[in-house]
């Protein structure tokens, strides 16, 4: 269900998901026969980069970050398609850091919630 979610049979657990599109929202809602993307909103290359970077005291402060920095999203391919054609597929627009909002990539994007 990772690549092409059914909207149908998996609706709570794409409503679940941290970010939602605007469209993805209307796939979900009126069983659209659309593609939909569930993927990770900070791309998971910057998230290890990010996580690698962190002087940690405690396995308790790795939690701590990845329950901020983990987020999924979910989008309709069209809206993943244009993440790619940007640039923002494997990495967040230049400029971006980690007292920004996790969701900026779409927001650069125009992919809207």
């Amino acid at each position: 269900w990772f690549n092409n979610p059914n909207p149908a049979k998996t609706k709570d657990a794409l409503l679940s998901m941290h970010f939602v599109s605007k469209n993805a929202l209307c796939v979900i809602n009126q069983n659209l026969d659309i593609k939909l993307i569930k993927e990770h909103s900070l791309p998971v290359s910057v998230l290890f980069q990010l996580l690698t970077e962190q002087n940690f005291d405690k396995e308790n402060d790795i939690e701590k970050f990845l329950l901020k920095y983990y987020r999924l999203g979910v989008l309709t391919k069209d809206e993943d398609d244009i993440l790619s054609s940007k640039g923002f597929k494997y990495k967040m627009p230049e400029g971006w850091n980690m007292n920004m909002n996790i969701f900026y990539r779409y927001e650069v994007a125009g992919i809207k919630s």
